[in-house]
């Protein structure tokens, strides 16, 4: 699916539903509907989903503070990275070892 490799390509970028659709050249609803059924979610929950699944190898580095991953992983605002974080794995990030 052309939207997903969009998302996995520039995922650490500002990526707005219009972009993610205009990369299959279909409208935003149509975006939304063809998400929701192969992947059970809209594309905004599955670009925050795959930020965060990306940060978990970033956090494991010690060099890099909580705000760093997250300028690095797209989030532009440290604090929804961290209550993301803390909605999917039930933790914040810093408390990983």
């Amino acid at each position: 699916m052309t939207m997903i490799q969009f998302i996995y390509g520039n995922y650490a970028e500002n990526i707005a539903l219009a972009d993610i659709s205009s990369s299959s050249h279909i409208s935003n609803s149509e975006a939304n509907r063809l998400f929701k059924k192969y992947t059970s979610m809209t594309p905004y929950k599955f670009l925050i989903d795959y930020r965060l699944q990306r940060s978990q190898s970033l956090l494991e580095n010690k060099n890099l503070t909580v705000t760093e991953i997250s300028q690095q992983i797209g989030f532009s605002d440290t604090s929804h990275f961290i209550q993301s974080f803390k909605k999917k794995y039930g933790r914040t990030p810093g408390s990983i070892d």
